[in-house]
């Protein structure tokens, strides 16, 4: 199979997935009754009282901060007969349960209907004759196979479903289920509720339960005002700047499927403190204060801002509790979700996967999950069905499927684990000296998964390790071995969430300015970013970097870091509310700041910042992946926060930019420092082109990509035509990968080659279209570089330090350096399929697999290839002498 077609294959496009999901689910689907309400807020705002309130528990007497997220499975009840919750729980119902009621209530809806078809006998009057199907004490009755004559309404299928050998031990548990009534004579579906903590520090794991499935409480304070202070998670914030924080995050982390879902309800706490004539007036002043806040047409949408409840969380008969009960029952059959049509198999699998949680599993490996799949008479699902089954329960927040290298053979079934492996993080070791400098050791870690709470989880110590590092939430300490320069095993991680000083020193007014940095920013287009996200590209710029030293302090606080490129480069990010400021600082001087370097950081950070922005939102509708979204500013040379440049405007303004602020004048070559392009060599006026002896020549991988980087994407679709490729095909090409310009360019040739066409047809059609002709002669040419290194070092194979260091200056030129390097596109693409979105892994990996290669590969190959994709020839020298093993460097044994 071609490489376009593997690749299409494996990477469809969200319209291509969604028809095969609706195609599927229209066969044999059932209406799933799914819904949650999420309540978050401020440290302190009373959430927990609310949720004990309306759930009907004992409302807590004492102040008890929640940690991480409580999750309340079964305890608020939705009865479907009234439309409404039930004030006061009547059953007890486990998480299981919960599912299970809902399965029984989507094949009491399927059978009502088919009844009404096939009989004028209604299904409560099928129930109703004792034939024995469900009663309170017996799931299914022994004789439950032989009513369907008598029932003709029930498939066959699910009969045999709960007659396999996986399934008895489920059934058993289902005998557990005990209720005062049988199921179908009080239809009640249990709802999910989940109590999110209000501290800074759990921001980084909200992202995982955040969907665009449920209905959101932000709660706060109302005997206050919005412009208050609040205190105790570590920030500076108002009441106002926290309820922003939230309506920020939800957005942004939700699948926004429609204009309006999810919805968003304010709810006032305290009432109890405000004067009973007042409260009115109070209640008035707030909405009037959210509705000027709110402006954003988009924004309001969602949000509930003519209907404030102000509430009493302590008092059980307070009306404000009673009518927040009644609006939300409303919003929950209102939703999309609500009733949404899905395959009966996702519900029972969804069922299967609850029992195990409720006996104490956390997590189950892939090959679990495909043969507890296998079990299930219906049809098993397909493994691009069951595939896309897990990403949608991991869109609902409901598991944790993470589908990249290592990470996708596991499932967490439970994620409350991860909630409360955090909790452990921040609670047990809050007083040592490596946590204050937000450090965690990997033993510490280690032993807290030994820890009786988590003993199911201490054989998966690796994967939760390396999910910890995938969330960001750890970042990895690299260290080398002097000598040889090979990587040490790591010991300790950064938590850059636990970082609460801020930054004291006099680092910014000594050494960000004019005359040595140049600066960019990545600023968001909402009015507040999600703080899990500045946190998150604070932790990938650590694990890529060494942390300065300035003045013998460590330059790491809250939301601000300096690291060391190289020993003539730093590198800041400082992040506020609305972006992130990136500066380069040279020690010496600005021009001397090395052009390839910084333009390859900046392809770094903006590839991690578009992974961390990602919102995967996977949903039972059609919704593609969606991002936090941000543009890239460039900063003039003047460094104020308010000179930013659009990268789209720069070739349309007048250079020297002159700062009517502040009279800065800034070249244009200082702000393309940024973009700089890879030269190729030119040929001169005595070149006659190619030499007709090779015309009859197939051209390589590695020399189509060279000609398709050099060539636009008009250019190429131009040329494709004239050697025979029809506009359908690169219409085809374009659509299977639409997010990658590049991509689309290498396949469109690719194709051509594929389809017997050799170097002569390629230079011919280049003629015809006009294109330069001797485009093709430095294609071909096979520069050797020139170096000054001796050859006892070219001859080396490359230490572990020097491959990470240079492949962070590889930059987008990633798959034409492993071709070049001598890989084939197949192991490229499996590459970055392994590493999606993440440009530092995925160059790094490629190095790696190159240098893992059985034949010798050495530092002298590095240097060819390097210069073959138009890179510096003293590249491979900087980069030796940044490594601590050089020139001590020894090979590899």
């Amino acid at each position: 199979m071609s490489f376009r077609r593997r690749k299409a294959r494996r990477r469809k496009t969200s319209n291509e997935q969604s028809r095969n999901f609706l195609d599927f689910s229209t066969h044999d689907s059932v209406p799933s009754y799914d819904g949650r309400i999420l309540v978050v807020g401020a440290y302190e705002a009373g959430k927990t009282s609310l949720v004990m309130n309306l759930i009907g528990e004992q409302i807590p007497t004492e102040r008890q901060s929640t940690d991480g997220i409580d999750v309340h499975f079964g305890k608020l009840l939705f009865e479907m007969k009234t439309q409404m919750f039930l004030k006061k729980k009547t059953d007890l119902h486990s998480f299981p349960k919960a599912v299970y009621q809902k399965v029984l209530a989507c094949l009491e809806t399927v059978h009502k209907s088919k009844a009404s078809k096939q009989s004028k006998k209604s299904y409560q009057d099928f129930l109703q004759e004792d034939q024995g199907l469900f009663d309170a004490n017996q799931v299914l009755n022994p004789a439950f196979p032989f009513l369907m004559p008598a029932f003709p309404g029930i498939d066959p299928a699910f009969i045999n479903f709960f007659q396999s050998d996986f399934l008895k031990k489920i059934n058993e548990k289902l005998r557990t289920f005990k209720s005062d009534a049988p199921p179908f004579s009080r239809e009640v579906i249990p709802i999910p509720i989940l109590d999110f903590a209000g501290q800074f520090v759990y921001y980084t794991t909200h992202q995982a339960f955040i969907t665009s499935h449920g209905t959101y409480i932000v709660v706060f304070n109302g005997s206050k005002s919005l412009s208050d202070s609040l205190t105790g998670d570590g920030k500076e914030s108002t009441v106002l700047d926290n309820i922003k924080h939230w309506v920020s995050s939800i957005l942004a982390y939700s699948s926004t499927d429609t204009d309006e879902y999810p919805k968003i309800v304010f709810v006032a706490t305290h009432k109890d403190l405000i004067k009973p004539d007042e409260v009115q007036r109070k209640q008035e002043i707030i909405t009037h204060a959210l509705i000027e806040c709110f402006t954003d047409k988009q924004i309001k949408s969602h949000l509930i801002l003519k209907r404030l409840f102000f509430v009493n969380s302590l008092d059980e008969s307070d009306t404000g509790i009673n009518e927040l009960r009644t609006f939300l029952s409303e919003l929950l059959v209102e939703n999309p979700q609500w009733r949404q049509k899905v395959p009966k198999q996702f519900l029972f699998l969804e069922m299967m996967l609850a029992i195990l949680v409720d006996e104490g599993e956390y997590i189950l490996s892939r090959e679990d999950i495909e043969i507890i799949n296998r079990e299930n008479e219906f049809t098993p699902l397909s493994e691009e069905e069951l595939d896309r089954f897990l990403h949608i329960q991991n869109s609902c927040g409901k598991l944790t499927y993470i589908d990249t290298h290592y990470l996708r053979n596991f499932i967490v079934i439970n994620p409350t684990c991860i909630i409360d492996l955090l909790k452990a993080i921040v609670t047990a070791f809050p007083s040592t000296s490596d946590m204050k400098h937000g450090r965690l050791r990997k033993s510490d870690l280690t032993k807290m998964l030994d820890f009786e709470k988590f003993n199911r989880l201490g054989s998966y110590t690796d994967f939760f390790r390396e999910l910890l590092v995938y969330y960001d939430i750890l970042a990895e300490i690299r260290r080398y071995d002097k000598t040889t320069g090979r990587k040490i095993e790591i010991e300790c991680y950064f938590v850059p969430c636990l970082i609460y000083e801020t930054n004291t020193t006099s680092f910014f007014k000594n050494c960000i300015t004019s005359e040595r940095c140049i600066s960019f920013a990545f600023v968001f287009n909402k009015s507040y970013v999600p703080p899990a996200i500045t946190s998150r590209l604070i932790s990938c710029v650590l694990s890529i970097w060494n942390v300065k030293i300035y003045n013998k302090v460590e330059l790491l606080f809250s939301a601000f870091v300096v690291v060391s490129l190289d020993r003539n480069h730093d590198l800041v990010v400082q992040a506020d509310q609305t972006s992130i400021v990136i500066c380069m600082i040279h020690k010496q001087r600005k021009e001397l700041i090395i052009r390839d370097l910084a333009s390859s950081v900046r392809q770094c950070l903006e590839e991690n910042l578009h992974r961390i922005s990602e919102v995967y939102s996977d949903s039972y509708a059609e919704s593609p992946s969606r991002y936090v979204p941000f543009t890239m500013k460039v900063q003039s040379g003047c460094l104020s926060p308010s000179c930013l440049i659009n990268v789209d405007d720069v070739e349309k303004l007048e250079f020297p930019l002159v700062c009517k602020a502040h009279g800065y004048r800034t070249p244009q070559s200082e702000l393309n420092i940024w973009f700089t392009d890879i030269s190729v060599q030119q040929c001169n006026d005595t070149c006659k082109g190619i030499s007709p002896t090779i015309y009859n020549i197939c051209l390589k991988d590695a020399e189509l990509l060279r000609l398709s980087s050099n060539l636009t994407v008009e250019e190429i679709r131009q040329l494709a035509i004239y050697l025979g490729i029809s506009n359908a095909k690169l219409d085809e090409i374009e659509q299977d990968f639409s997010r990658n310009s590049s991509m689309v360019k290498f396949a469109s040739l690719r194709t051509c080659s594929d389809n017997n066409k050799l170097c002569g047809d390629f230079i011919k059609a280049m003629d015809t279209a006009g294109l330069n002709k001797h485009t093709m002669c430095m294609i071909l040419r096979q520069e050797i570089s020139s170096t000054d290194l001796p050859d006892n070092i070219l001859n080396l194979p490359p230490s572990d330090e020097m491959l990470d260091k240079l492949a962070l200056r590889i930059g987008k030129k990633w798959m034409e350096l492993g071709l070049e390097l001598g890989l084939d596109i197949e192991q490229l693409e499996c590459i970055e399929y392994d590493s999606p979105n993440v440009l530092r892994d995925i160059s790094k990996n490629m190095l790696y697999q190159w240098k893992e290669r059985e034949i010798g590969n050495t530092i002298r190959d590095l240097q060819n290839a390097f210069t073959r994709i138009g890179k510096k020839g003293n590249l491979i020298r900087e980069t030796l002498e940044n490594c601590e093993s050089f020139p001590n460097i020894k090979p590899d044994h």
